[in-house]
């Protein structure tokens, strides 16, 4: 026999809209009742039918997160913010794994839209923006992580980073260093996207073209080679501090081995960056507010039937 939300209310001493509130954070309760509720749901193994009560309320708490990349620090690190931002409003989040890019089949997105997910967050690159509308049904709440200007079906969230990069790249010209540039393909925007930004930098600098190289992470350590033996004074920029593990890290030790002539500068805010030396230089990608603002814009979609959509630009710190 299931076990049903009576019997947690039972177990724990408390009413059954106590146990309600709890699990969907809509009214605060005290710490100790809320201790006694959770242990009580442990002890029973008690799992809410949120897709029943989405259906008996008219509006579901799930939130549907379509990412096309589940590898990437990054992306994980924005999926896990979103998730505590959303739980501690009573929501809770579906992760879907799709590159629009390269996968057609949109069905079990079409299968969210119809009655599971109250809203979605899509964490993409700009230039899949336009397939969305022609996917998801009008009317459903939707944040878009990625998109670089205004959309009339969802709201939209950028990360600008032209800024600091441009602010670096100006002291890097100063030096008269040569700029290595690692692009990665597991960083949040894609590689076109990631060649774009610093394009735009290195223009609004006037740095010159020849002190300034791209290069994937697969072909860092043979390009740096011909660098340091051509005696230049580098400096090298990373999307991610992933990428720069990829380059530097010591197959046999593990450790972590920078040369001591190279300059180190990655944009960046996971759970990866502590293990990096002091001898990089961290430009702050805001993935904590970001993560925020998603929830807060989601929630409000959800919530106020006269949501006017937003476009919102976060910008990275030098």
């Amino acid at each position: 026999m299931s076990v049903t939300i009576k019997d947690v209310a039972e177990r724990a001493g408390v009413s059954i809209a106590t146990v309600s509130y709890v699990l969907t954070a809509t009214k605060k309760v005290k710490d100790s009742t809320r201790d006694k509720v959770n242990k009580a749901i442990q002890e029973l193994n008690y799992a809410p039918n949120l897709l029943a009560k989405g259906l008996k309320d008219k509006k579901s708490n799930l939130i549907g997160f379509i990412t096309p990349n589940l590898s990437s620090p990054y992306y994980m690190s924005v999926i896990k913010m979103c998730e505590e931002q959303l739980k501690s409003q009573g929501y809770h989040m579906l992760v879907l794994s799709l590159d629009l890019q390269e996968n057609d089949d949109t069905s079990a997105i079409r299968m969210l839209c119809n009655g599971i997910a109250g809203g979605l967050i899509w964490l993409v690159s700009p230039d899949v923006v336009p397939k969305i509308p022609r996917i998801v049904p009008s009317g459903i709440p939707m944040i878009i992580i990625g998109a670089n200007e205004a959309v009339p079906f969802a709201d939209t969230i950028a990360v600008h980073m032209e800024h600091s990069l441009s602010h670096l790249f100006g002291m890097i010209k100063k030096r008269k260093q040569h700029l290595l540039i690692l692009t990665n393909p597991n960083y949040l925007y894609s590689e076109e996207e990631q060649y774009r930004m610093l394009r735009s930098a290195l223009d609004s600098t006037d740095f010159p073209a020849e002190n300034a190289s791209f290069v994937r992470t697969e072909n860092a350590a043979a390009k740096l080679d011909v660098l340091v033996q051509s005696n230049h004074s580098i400096a090298l920029c990373a999307f991610g501090s992933d990428a720069i593990w990829d380059v530097f890290q010591d197959k046999v030790t593990g450790e972590l081995k920078i040369p001591e002539s190279l300059d180190v500068f990655y944009l960046g805010d996971t759970q990866f960056d502590r293990y990096l030396t002091t001898r990089c230089t961290k430009i702050r990608v805001p993935l904590t507010s970001l993560a925020q603002y998603t929830a807060s814009l989601l929630v409000d979609g959800l919530q106020n039937p006269d949501h006017d959509m937003q476009a919102l630009a976060i910008e990275s710190e030098p």
